[in-house]
C-alpha cells in the first residue's frame, strides 16, 4: 500500500449547461492536459462520472502546475464552466493503473471523493488540497483562495486579452503581439491584476518545489 497524489475535480452546476456540448468541451480539456503533462502522470486524468475527473500525479508539485494550468486553459478555450479542484496525498491499496484511472481502490481515493463533496457544500470554494504536511496544506488553501479571486474575477469579454497575458506576460510584448498602444496595456494589464497575478502564480509553484 502506498501513499500517491491524487487529483480530483468536477464541474460546477453541471447541469446548468447543455450536456453533449459540455462534454466536448470537457474532453478535449482533459485530453489537452493528459499530453501535455504526460511524464507527470502517473495515472492519467480519466473522466469518470461524466462530468468529473480523477488522475493520479508524480508529486505535488506536479499537482499544482496542471491545477492551474487547466484553469487557464479553461480561459483560453473561454470555458463557460468553472472547476471544483481537489488533491489529496493518500494510500491507494491496488496497483496503479497507468492507462487510465479505474480499478483502483483505497483510503486515499475516499478521502478525495469526500473533500471533493464538501466543497460543494461550502462558500463558493472551488479548491481544497491535503498534502503530507498541514501547515503546507493551510497555506496552499490559502493561496488557492486568493487565486480563485483572480480567475473568477475576470470576464469572459477579456478572455482573449488576458490569454495574450498568459502567454507573453510583460505588457509590451502583448501589445506588440496585438498591435495595441503600449500605454493601454499598461493600463489593461494593471485593472486586471495580471502582476500580481503571476506573482501569486510563481509563489505556489514555489511551495510545489519545497
Amino acid at each position: 500500500m502506498k501513499s500517491q497524489y491524487i487529483l480530483m475535480a468536477d464541474i460546477v452546476k453541471s447541469r446548468d449547461y447543455s450536456s453533449p456540448e459540455l462534454m466536448s468541451s470537457f474532453s478535449a480539456l482533459i485530453s489537452g492536459i493528459n499530453k501535455r503533462f504526460a511524464k507527470d502522470l502517473i495515472s492519467p486524468l480519466t473522466i469518470t462520472l461524466g462530468d468529473e475527473y480523477q488522475g493520479i500525479v508524480s508529486s505535488m508539485g506536479a499537482g499544482l502546475k496542471i491545477m492551474i494550468s487547466i484553469e487557464e486553459e479553461l480561459i483560453r478555450q473561454k470555458a463557460e464552466f468553472k472547476l471544483r479542484h481537489m488533491m489529496l496525498y493518500g494510500k491507494i491499496e491496488t496497483p496503479v493503473n497507468r492507462e487510465k484511472a479505474h480499478g483502483m481502490i483505497g483510503e486515499g481515493l475516499s478521502d478525495a471523493r469526500d473533500g471533493l463533496n464538501a466543497l460543494k457544500t461550502s462558500r463558493n470554494d472551488r479548491f481544497k488540497l491535503s498534502v503530507e504536511n498541514e501547515l503546507m496544506s493551510s497555506a496552499l488553501d490559502g493561496l488557492f483562495l486568493v487565486y480563485q479571486t483572480f480567475v473568477d474575477d475576470w470576464k469572459p469579454r477579456d478572455f482573449d486579452l488576458i490569454t495574450a497575458f498568459l502567454d507573453h506576460e510583460d505588457y509590451k510584448k502583448v501589445a506588440a503581439y496585438l498591435k495595441k498602444d503600449v500605454s493601454l496595456m499598461w493600463r489593461r494589464e494593471d485593472t486586471l491584476k495580471m502582476r500580481e497575478y503571476f506573482a501569486l502564480k510563481r509563489s505556489i509553484q514555489i511551495l510545489g518545489e519545497l
